[in-house]
């Protein structure tokens, strides 16, 4: 794992994703952590990955495996889609 600043890694993008297999690169703005550079395993599609850090959809599914509530996908969409607006309506 590397920690670079949002500078260093503008300047060096090439060089910190060859970096990647040895771990994320941890990117800072005035010192403080805000992001982090990671890389996509080869055997991992793009959905997987964005299914596995979308923190809202994750805590969506470990509540529903927790509850075991029976509740049909059509209605997991639509609370998942209700929630959306809400978010939307918020911003």
């Amino acid at each position: 794992m590397k920690i670079e600043s949002v500078r260093v890694v503008r300047d060096r993008l090439s060089e910190m994703i060859m970096t990647l297999p040895r771990g994320p690169v941890i990117i800072t703005k005035n010192g403080r952590p805000c992001a982090a550079l990671v890389a996509i395993d080869e055997g991992m599609d793009l959905e997987a990955f964005l299914v596995a850090h979308n923190l809202r959809l994750v805590a969506l599914i470990e509540r529903g495996l927790s509850e075991r509530s029976g509740r049909s996908l059509e209605q997991v969409e639509r609370e998942i889609a209700k929630r959306e607006r809400k978010l939307r309506r918020r911003r």
